[in-house]
């Protein structure tokens, strides 16, 4: 309940002022803010643990998710607008239902990164230090130290086995 109400007020607030209120109420739901972060209202945190690093900028209509996972992001990293970190997924389930049991995987973003607007981060990826996350990019692997990201156009990879594997 807690968690909602500061949600609440969070989006109450002006977007580009109050970050030290809002650095404030983000503590009060237990999450790990450091120095100097900067979130704009608009965000939404649906998750369990959060760590962000000094000096970050968590830009508008941002959406970070976790589930049971934790997501950690490091000092001066710049979120750009609309980007969606989510740690959850599912297990690929039988042709009926696609969807299975729902897993959570940490999400780590390296100091000094910078992801651009629209970007998409999936759970299990640690993002190396010093990168950049190209506009409109899903990040579904690793990426090392200091790397300019961009994903490839859509394309059919494979076939759907019938059940049974994570996607």
């Amino acid at each position: 309940m807690r968690s909602y109400l500061i949600q609440f007020l969070f989006s109450l607030l002006p977007d580009t002022r109050c970050f030290r209120l809002k650095a404030w109420l983000l503590r009060r739901r237990g999450f790990k803010i450091g120095d100097r972060v900067s979130v704009v209202s608009s965000a939404k945190f649906k998750l369990k643990r959060l760590s962000v690093g000094d000096g970050t900028y968590i830009n508008a209509e941002t959406l970070i998710m976790g589930g049971d996972a934790s997501v950690e992001i490091g000092k001066n990293v710049d979120i750009s607008p609309r980007c969606v970190i989510v740690a959850g997924t599912h297990m690929l389930g039988e042709p009926a239902r696609r969807a299975g049991k729902g897993i959570s995987r940490d999400i780590v973003i390296g100091e000094g990164s910078w992801v651009g607007a629209n970007a998409t981060i999936l759970g299990g990826v640690r993002i190396g230090r010093g990168c950049v996350i190209a506009a409109g990019s899903v990040v579904r692997e690793d990426v090392e130290d200091d790397c300019l990201f961009i994903s490839l156009p859509k394309r059919v990879k494979r076939v759907l086995p019938k059940s049974g594997e994570p996607v």
